[in-house]
């Protein structure tokens, strides 16, 4: 645990001055492991117990233990582990001080100052042989989660002066150098033996990490999973009896990377060897007159192949010299059959396994039992490797819920999420980048999943299902035939998106079993009626129309349905390449911002232009009809096979090439910005009308990117046809996991629908992320030693507003984070919009992004209409509103292209927040959504008569939205931010020490992940020549003499949504076989022609896929790719 690498956003352990470390107190942690993970609960003292440790007795024995990691437990809940075993098998208390990353000094200093209290009848000192070494070391390694590079931890240490004990570094330094050494992998590097068991069981570890001597070995037993070998090898190394083999033994033992314990217990008179001793007896004379049990911990290598070790006749020898009793852990557990001693530890984690703390207890329990160590009578010991009475020593955390759990899944294309429910309630959400800090993060969510688990306080075994928010065969029989379209343009595409798709994007019931050892009911969707059912279900309506809008899913590109009850239903959808979605990503991208994330830019630059463009893209690029129903000119995109999604046609039909990203924004891109979103918003209020003709409902419900268009969200809300509309807050792929997981409770399980009583209430305002409490904010501040002030509850909201009012910016983090892309309160930069500098500060000394992005503003609910024209309340930032006349000042924009001169001109009694064309996207807030923030705008309207604040994202550029208080300090520290508050901590930036990374934006078009290797690559190019083109051309000609349809594109009209094919359905483990796979995938496709022809060549690729070890769930491709893909 000490060494987790921040697999999880929850600080575990904190700053202590005179052990070093202990765990955070009162702390609830779910931690991802290779068993799926594990809950980590912490009492008030500071130790993992689910009960708080009280000095007197309680009625029965009572015991302590103390050890390290193996005793606290890595890898095991609180219930799994030894500790509690034992108490249930003597019916005795067992308080638990086993503390992870601790060396026998620190648990003797833990007796000493946090146990020398505590009343007990028996007292056992757990001794992990590796502390021979950990004793004599000054430092243990850590990880900073911010760089991934490996840190020195501090911890007190004894010394022999004289033949006498004497404790250094207390009180314990803060400090933590950096040894220059990034951490290359979550597992510390494992012999040969570990690895090789890993391998057979499909746990990846990397070969970069092998011993050298079994790295081809490893690559082997990847091909030979699942069969006997391994078990067939280490029977043959580990027999009953060592001397059958031993002149053999040196040699398996160094082809297996076998590690003896250290060379210390050879040499009594050795350092390491002098100073554990010296330690154990300073323990054992702190325990009395309690007794002492010593119990050496052996490393697993031991429990495997058990052989005779030095250790063990140096603990026999000190325990006989201090007189306490010594039980031989690794003697008792070499007795066990082979097939019990293997599964004593995990495949990869080095800790003991439930099963493994399950053979320990019982050991010690005989060995009290039969030593007669605890005066109260206990009960019967168990016989050797039997269960406890009843047939049951592990205890279920809780009993299986009654309720119905379902957690919804959305990764590999762009922004990764993950939702759970409890009984159609959303119980918590989040994107998947707020913990990895990748910006748009689209790989696996597993600490985005590990959250949700957290907060809903399950395990895996509890969910009635895992709904997944696409259906991947559908969208890979679109990439095919856009790349069949491409023609030989594609094949360096198909070469680097193949291997994802065959060993993962297809495979999803694979990769939930592989990432979080969950073998239950997995259910996929739709792409588009999973962001309908995220549009529906939380909204307030009974009934309403829904619309969604985005690039592409399947291979639908828009939908409309219809939603009533828990019943919904898709009746109409628009299908690719004809894309309203593409189309602004198309322009995105040519102005030279990044698709996927810069289309808010864009939005944001319109404004500033002038829509002179219009009548040219009409024209030219797109046709929109009046059921909003659009036919895009494909002569001038490349939707696949280049680099960009604009061709050299679409370039001379705007005056020249496309902007470079580092290039100034001239007049072109701001008038190309105005003229596709009056284009965007002409076909978005034409496609609403049309849902309004098809349904006749009143009310609207929307979801997908294109939802996340403000401005024309607004014009929707003012200009009609429906009374009400509600959207998604998070409209797109990551809530689309909301929508999957709603769906499938609704849908699939048929479960009745509980309407909102008001907008955002189902959905808790979107405020479903983690939160922190103060005691884990007060852990951040104590381990990292920072000045700051600790406010009471009542005073926080006047001191954030009075800062607020002399002009100061401040970090405002509090409550759970927003579900989401927009900033609601919980994680946002706050700033006093009457300023007329503020917009330029924020956008250049603190997010350090374009000069011409709007701020939005945040307003008491009940005085919107005092400054914007807004209909209705706006809780998540969603609708742009025109300010009221009553507070513009007269502006006019001119022809300047020098846009920061444009956004200093005064334009309102409110410009930090009003747009160059007096518009705003709105907040309203209430209290009944957040408090906290809510309170802050009271207390600054009170104070300044001014009931609108800036509100602003807590991030810089590149950065996704801080998540956790260090997330929220560090890029304080990073920016000219004057003020921070984490909950009820506030940090003032002219007190805090110097900060060692310097200020400035992240590099927002990095690459993320791994490209395909090129083994692999040079293989697949050569089965797209030598297969897949000649299939193609073989489908093309056998339809064109049918007299058939070839494979063209869709007209790009509304076309019916087949009412008898049923989603959510049950998704299937895909077969191994490759054959069988690819008849598998291709058994739902739309063209049969196409499955037949292409089955055979999907096998062949996963063929080559599954002969090089490829592990990467982000393959680097181009911007176009995952536009489509």
């Amino acid at each position: 645990m000490f060494l987790l690498a921040q697999q999880t956003h929850r600080m575990l352990v904190s700053y202590h001055p005179r052990i070093g470390h202990l765990y955070v107190p009162n702390q609830k942690a779910r931690i991802p492991h290779e068993r799926g993970g594990y809950l980590v609960r912490t009492n008030a003292q500071g130790f993992r117990s689910d009960v708080d440790y009280a000095p007197q007795r309680q009625g029965k024995p009572r015991i302590l233990v103390f050890g390290d990691s193996m005793t606290a437990g890595d890898g095991c809940e609180n219930h799994e582990r030894y500790t509690e075993h034992l108490g249930r098998l003597l019916s005795a208390e067992v308080y638990n001080y086993g503390l992870s990353g601790s060396g026998t000094d620190q648990q003797t200093l833990i007796l000493e100052e946090l146990a020398a209290g505590v009343e007990a009848d028996l007292i056992i000192l757990a001794v992990y042989i590796d502390n021979v070494e950990r004793v004599l070391s000054t430092h243990r390694v850590s990880i900073d989660s911010a760089t991934g590079r490996k840190l020195l931890v501090p911890k007190p240490y004894f010394e022999l002066v004289d033949g006498e004990l004497v404790v250094r570094q207390q009180p314990v330094p803060r400090e933590r150098p950096d040894t220059g050494l990034a951490w290359e992998n979550h597992f510390p590097s494992m012999p040969g033996l570990v690895m090789l068991y890993s391998q057979l069981r499909g746990v990846p570890v990397e070969s970069a990490n092998m011993p050298p001597i079994t790295r081809a070995a490893s690559d082997v037993m990847e091909r030979l999973q699942g069969q006997p070998l391994f078990d067939q090898l280490v029977r043959f190394a580990a027999p009953r009896s060592w001397d059958d083999i031993k002149p053999f033994r040196p040699w398996i033992q160094r082809m297996l990377g076998f590690r003896p314990c250290s060379a210390h217990y050879d040499q009594p008179t050795s350092d390491g060897s002098r100073l554990l001793r010296a330690i154990i007896a300073r323990f054992v004379e702190a325990a009395r007159p309690r007794p002492v049990l010593l119990m050496p911990v052996p490393v697993r290598y031991y429990c495997q192949i058990p052989s005779a070790a030095s250790y063990q006749a140096f603990f026999a020898d000190t325990a006989r010299d201090l007189g306490c009793e010594h039980l031989d852990l690794l003697g008792e557990l070499a007795r066990l059959p082979f097939d019990e001693r293997k599964r004593i530890s995990f495949p990869i984690d080095s800790h003991f396994s439930p099963e493994g703390h399950e053979q320990v207890a019982r050991i010690l329990a005989r060995h009290i039992h039969d030593r007669g160590l605890l005066p109260a009578p206990s009960a019967k010991a168990p016989a050797r490797g039997a269960p406890a009475a009843g047939g049951v020593v592990a205890q279920p955390r809780h009993a299986r819920p009654r309720e119905k759990y379902i957690l919804g899944i959305s990764c590999f294309y762009h922004d990764s999420a993950a939702c759970i429910l409890r009984d159609g309630e959303v119980v918590a959400a989040a994107e998947e980048e707020r913990f990895s800090r990748v910006k748009n993060d689209r790989g696996f969510p597993r600490q985005a999943i590990n959250f949700c688990l957290e907060e809903a306080n399950v395990a895996l075994s509890d969910l009635a299902a895992i709904a997944y928010y696409d259906d991947s065969a559908l969208a890979f029989e679109r990439v095919l035939s856009s790349a069949a379209a491409a023609g030989r343009s594609a094949r360096d595409q198909w070469a680097a998106m193949l291997p994802s798709w065959l060993s993962t994007k297809l495979r999803i019931a694979e990769v939930l079993e592989h990432e979080l050892a969950y073998s239950g009911l997995v259910l996929e969707n739709l792409h588009h009626r999973s962001h309908a059912a995220s549009a529906f279900f939380p909204s307030p309506f009974e009934e309403a129309a829904i619309l969604t809008i985005d690039g592409v899913g399947e291979w639908s590109t828009a939908s409309i349905g219809v939603g009533k009850g828990s019943e919904l239903r898709l009746l109409q959808e628009m299908r690719f390449p004809h894309s309203l979605g593409l189309l602004y990503s198309a322009f995105t991208q040519f102005t030279g911002f990044k698709v996927n994330s810069g289309e808010y830019k864009m939005m944001g630059l319109a404004p500033y232009g002038e829509p002179r463009y219009v009548d040219r893209i009409l024209q030219n690029l797109v046709e929109i009809r009046d059921d909003g129903s659009i036919r895009l000119n494909l002569e001038y995109f490349t939707f696949f096979g280049e680099d960009t999604i604009t061709n050299a046609r679409f370039a001379a039909l705007f005056e020249g090439p496309a902007r470079d990203p580092a290039a100034r924004i001239t007049r072109r891109e701001m008038d190309l910005a105005r003229s596709v979103q009056v284009v965007i918003e002409e076909a978005v209020l034409k496609m609403a009308a049309h849902a309004h003709r098809l349904t006749s409902a009143s009310k609207l419900c929307m979801a997908g990117g294109v939802a996340l268009n403000c401005v024309a969200n607004g014009r929707i809300l003012r200009e009609g046809p429906f009374d009400e509309i509600w959207i998604q807050p998070a409209a797109g792929d990551a809530g689309g996991a909301l929508g999957a997981a709603l769906d499938a409770y609704h849908s699939y399980f048929g479960q009745p629908r509980r309407p909102a009583s008001s907008p955002g209430s189902a959905q808790r305002g979107s405020y479903l992320g983690p939160a922190f409490s103060s005691s884990e904010v007060e852990a951040f501040v104590q381990t990292h030693g920072l000045p700051c002030e600790r406010l009471e509850p009542s005073s926080r909201a006047a001191r954030v507003a009075e800062l607020l009012a002399s002009g100061r910016v401040v970090g405002h983090f509090s409550g759970r984070a927003e579900f989401g892309p927009r900033a609601l309160g919980a994680r946002s930069i706050l700033g006093d919009a009457r300023s007329s500098e503020m917009q330029v500060t924020l956008n250049r000394k603190i997010k350090y992004r374009e000069s011409f992005r709007p701020f939005a503003p945040s307003v008491l609910a009940e005085r919107v209409n005092e400054y914007f024209d807004c209909a209705g309340e706006s809780p998540f930032m969603l609708l742009v509103a025109p300010l009221v006349e009553g507070k513009r000042k007269p502006f006019s924009r001119g022809s300047s292209e020098d846009l920061l001169e444009v956004v200093r001109a005064p334009r309102s009694d409110v410009p930090a927040v009003t747009h160059v064309d007096y518009s705003a996207r709105v907040q309203t807030v209430t209290r009944e959504a957040h408090p906290a923030y809510r309170a802050v705008i009271e207390a600054f309207a009170e104070k300044t008569g001014c009931p609108v604040i800036v509100n602003t994202s807590f991030n810089v550029r590149g950065e996704p939205i801080v998540n956790t208080p260090y997330d929220a300090y560090r890029c304080f520290m990073r920016t000219d931010m004057d003020a921070l508050f984490i909950e009820d901590h506030l940090f003032l930036k002219e007190q805090q020490p110097p900060w060692p990374e310097e200020g400035g934006a992240y590099d927002e078009w990095a690459s993320v992940g791994a490209s395909a290797p090129e083994q692999m690559t040079r293989p697949l190019e050569r089965l797209f020549d030598s297969d897949f083109l000649p299939a193609v051309a073989d489908i093309e000609g056998a339809l064109a003499e049918a007299g058939a349809a070839t494979l063209s594109p869709a007209e790009g009209q509304w076309e019916r949504v087949d009412a008898a094919i049923t989603y959510p359905r049950a998704l299937e483990r895909r077969p191994a076989q490759p054959d069988a796979f690819g008849r598998a995938i291709t058994s739902g496709w739309s063209s049969p022609e196409l499955a037949r022809a292409l089955a055979p060549v999907i096998a062949k690729g996963v063929r080559v896929v599954h002969r090089v070890p490829h592990r990467a769930q982000r393959e680097v491709v181009s911007d176009t790719m995952y536009v489509m893909f």
